[in-house]
């Protein structure tokens, strides 16, 4: 029966953690940077921690519907999580396509000769855009020395669409 009662407050203490639940209102639970707290309003920038397991949770966030719909020419859905371990976030489109980032460890990192595939420069360390091999669209991806970033857009005519979602995810990771 003491195993249970102790179990309760521990719980508690953990569910308050994850709601920021300091009580002065700004969502910052003492003792935590605000890098260390999930962006809270779209359009921020984050510091991505792989252990958390909340990356797709903070790309939804950091980037905006408005943002990846102009960027792609129409309106998309509120992004979503998805991905394996919540690494990724994706928009909706209409006709069944969609936009997918993730955001791996560079461990992940394979290099892409692929019929089509042409590097970029200027954007990472490496990186590329090449025709999804998921049938319609194009893939645009990116090496830093901490992370990969990979941005899938659905659709026919998308290649400049996938370089710039990349370019944006790019410039909201610390």
């Amino acid at each position: 029966m003491k195993r249970q009662i102790l179990a309760i407050p521990v719980v508690m203490v953990f569910a308050l953690m994850g709601c920021g639940g300091d009580g002065d209102g700004d969502g910052n639970a003492q003792g935590q940077s605000a890098d260390d707290q999930p962006a809270k309003e779209t359009g921020q920038a984050f510091k991505v921690d792989f252990a958390a397991n909340d990356v797709g949770k903070r790309l939804c966030s950091a980037l905006t519907q408005d943002e990846i719909g102009k960027l792609v020419g129409e309106k998309v859905e509120t992004g979503e999580v998805s991905g394996p371990l919540g690494s990724a976030c994706t928009w909706d489109l209409p006709d069944d396509l969609s936009v997918m980032v993730q955001v791996v460890p560079p461990e992940y990192w394979e290099p892409h000769d692929t019929q089509g595939h042409r590097e970029l420069t200027g954007i990472a360390d490496q990186a590329y855009v090449e025709r999804s091999g998921f049938g319609d669209g194009w893939v645009a991806g990116a090496m830093r020395k901490d992370l990969v970033v990979v941005a899938d857009v659905g659709g026919d005519d998308t290649e400049k669409a996938a370089i710039d979602v990349l370019k944006l995810t790019l410039t909201r990771l610390k």
